[in-house]
This record gives C-alpha cells, structure tokens and sequence, in this order.
C-alpha cells in the first residue's frame, strides 16, 4: 500500500514515509509555490491512499479581481484600514507606525493570501 501524491493532474512518488501529508504539500510548495495554502483530498484507490492538492486561488501569476477583497500593507493592516486619499495615507490603527500604506499582496473573499508574480 503506497501513497500517491497528486497535482495538476501529475502523480508524485512519496518523497518521505514519514511525513504527515501536509508536510508533503509543504515541502512540494517549495517547487510550486500555490500549493503554501492549497487543500489536501485524500482518496482510495485499491490498497494505495491517493492524496490531491488543489490549488485555492489559481496559478502564481494569475489574476482575478472579483476574488479580492482588500490589499494588505506590509505593516500587516487592511488598506481600508489606511486614511487618506483612496486609504494610501498613515495606518489608522493604534500604535501603528505605517507611515503610508505600501502593498504587500492582496487578500481574498476567504481571507486567504494572494500575491501576484512580482516581474
């Protein structure tokens, strides 16, 4: 009885019997770097345990505006959180010392992380 690691539609020997599954999608997100916040089916197939990875958000790179629904600056605060024009001013949370909002990535409708493929 093995176990079969699957995504994007390739199948993936076992790197380490050892590992929990979700150390295998960490360890394979160092090759495909969606797979930091993707999910982990598990299925069978005869006597082996099939595990899928789904990507949450698409492809690194990809962009879909109706997914996001807010920015994040690198001070860890919503960009709705920043006052000024169009929230690019100072942090309006207490004891931030933001001084004016710089992006950081995007957070979607779930609250999960997104960040474009920076050229």
């Amino acid at each position: 009885m093995a176990r079969i690691f699957i995504y994007d539609g390739r199948e993936f020997p076992d790197p380490n019997p050892t590992w929990t599954p979700e150390q295998v999608r960490q360890n394979m997100a160092s090759f495909f770097g969606e797979l930091s916040n993707a999910e982990t089916d598990e299925t069978k197939r005869g006597e082996d345990t099939v595990y899928t990875f789904t990507a949450r958000l698409g492809k690194k790179g990809e962009f879909d505006p109706h997914k996001i629904a807010d920015q994040m600056c690198r001070c860890g605060h919503k960009k709705s959180e920043h006052i000024g024009l169009d929230g690019h001013g100072p942090c309006s949370v207490r004891s931030c010392a933001c001084g004016k909002f710089i992006w950081s990535y995007f957070l979607d409708k779930d609250g999960n992380k997104y960040e474009p493929r920076r050229s």
